[in-house]
């Protein structure tokens, strides 16, 4: 392992190993994008499990798409080697590894990548031919992505992340909700209850519900409940627990369908996951309520969007489960986030204005 010090050197196919998570995924691209600004003639191509897959399909910074299929195809001895070896004919001259496991560095190595660039974390620096101390990694996500490509003496990017949605997507989004009889015109806001890692992460639905029941009686809200498959048993907590109309939609839209809809929601209040970054990418205000994770590692911190935090003492945690007594969330009242999301809300009205 070794640091760089030499001049900017100009590569011709670049593999990109993307973070698992989707709000991780659109936390690197600024980084994707500082990549593609220096390498323009660049073949990039993002390696990613099939959500940040889709997350990412379309965007400018990305030239090919090959999907992680573990579990799947790629899992296991066999299918690592399955996999290294259709990178292996592919002959790309470097590999910035967002993601920080040893697998990718080790997915890279085998491939016969020459120059492999990451944070030296989960001992994987032997594998790596330029790295970063982990310990010098700013604290919030975006940033640590960003200043990968110091390695590259490139500057470090100063831009926000964005997402990008094709024209058909939208429109395929604006007749869905016209369906369910919303129109352009209304006051749409996206509720996101559930979290990709387990309950820790999540706020009571019963308050998700009762601040939609709020924003539905105040502003004639229309609430859309979003999420995925994995998201429907607690999204529909969240349905049952309301007294207002809503209409149910998680795991009945694709992640890209999903994006789609919550680009067109005036409001999103989400726990710290996915679409809460989702939301900032797209410009829409929102309210991230965090427990188990930090504000200063993931919020998206635009001047539109609220971060609700309680400390205690044993947050941050790993914990899929909170063993104790979810003080984290317990916390956090049903008018707190009520009147941030009116807080983002007059600031979006005076930006527009």
């Amino acid at each position: 392992m070794r640091n760089n010090t030499s001049p900017i050197k100009i590569y011709k196919k670049i593999l990109v190993r993307a973070p698992n998570w989707v709000g991780d995924g659109v936390m690197a691209t600024p980084a994707l994008a500082a990549l593609r600004s220096h390498f323009p003639k660049a073949e990039i191509t993002l390696l990613a499990k099939p959500a940040v897959s889709a997350l990412l399909m379309h965007h400018p910074t990305i030239d090919r798409i090959r999907i992680f299929e573990d579990p799947g195809i790629h899992s296991g001895f066999i299918g690592f080697f399955r996999l290294v070896a259709s990178l292996r004919r592919e002959r790309y001259d470097m590999a910035f590894l967002i993601q920080n496991a040893i697998k990718a560095a080790l997915i890279a190595t085998f491939s016969g990548i020459p120059e492999r660039l990451g944070y030296d974390t989960d001992g994987r620096g032997f594998l790596l031919t330029r790295a970063l101390p982990r310990k010098t990694a700013p604290q919030h996500q975006r940033e640590a992505f960003s200043q990968l490509v110091s390695l590259l003496n490139i500057p470090i990017p100063k831009c926000s992340p964005y997402l990008v949605l094709t024209e058909e997507e939208v429109d395929t989004a604006q007749t869905r909700l016209a369906s369910l009889g919303i129109s352009r015109e209304d006051f749409v806001v996206g509720v996101c209850p559930g979290t990709a890692t387990g309950s820790a992460k999540r706020w009571i639905p019963e308050r998700f519900a009762a601040v939609a029941d709020q924003l539905v009686k105040k502003f004639r809200a229309k609430v859309l409940i979003l999420g995925g498959p994995k998201d429907r048993s607690v999204s529909e907590m969240v349905l049952h627990g309301m007294k207002e109309k809503a209409v149910m939609l998680a795991g009945e839209a694709s992640l890209r369908e999903m994006m789609a809809l919550i680009s067109l929601c005036r409001l999103c209040i989400s726990n710290d996951s996915g679409p809460t970054h989702i939301a900032a990418a797209f410009g829409v205000p929102y309210v991230t309520i965090f427990g188990a994770t930090l504000p200063e590692a993931s919020f998206p911190g635009r001047a539109s969007g609220r971060a609700i935090y309680h400390p205690v003492n044993c947050s941050p945690c790993s914990f899929s489960v909170c063993p104790v007594n979810h003080h984290c969330m317990t916390g956090v009242s049903v008018d707190e986030v009520f009147y941030a999301a009116e807080e983002v809300m007059k600031v979006s009205n005076a930006e527009d204005g």
